[in-house]
């Protein structure tokens, strides 16, 4: 008799935090609306920027990997999602419009979305 009737408590506390969890759980979600991403190392939201720069192609080379990135005059290094091909030239000299988009390589820089580019 006791378990039974701590039984339907207990049922009934889980019926009424149910939904206060999936409200939570809805509300955390992320999406482009709020323009905010999450680090692929530590779970931090990081505010995403849109951004023009002048920068320089670096090639790299990485346990037979190659890829590039964009050394900006101001020092920031990102790697570049849709860098086409006729701009990967190691040392070649862009000016680039774009927006941030979390992080790339295992979270060690910024990943960069290409909107406008043109060589210098």
């Amino acid at each position: 008799m006791v378990t039974e009737i701590l039984m339907k408590k207990l049922l009934f506390s889980a019926l009424l935090i149910l939904p206060l969890i999936l409200t939570v759980a809805c509300s955390t979600s992320y999406s482009d609306k709020d323009r905010h991403s999450q680090s692929s190392k530590s779970g931090i939201r990081v505010q995403e920027k849109t951004m023009r720069f002048k920068a320089t192609v670096i090639k790299h080379h990485d346990n037979g990997d190659v890829y590039y990135t964009l050394l900006s005059t101001t020092g920031g290094e990102y790697y570049p999602t849709n860098l086409e091909f006729p701009y990967r030239e190691n040392g070649l000299h862009l000016q680039v419009y774009g927006e941030t988009e979390g992080y790339a390589r295992g979270g060690k820089m910024r990943a960069f979305h290409i909107i406008d580019i043109s060589s210098n």
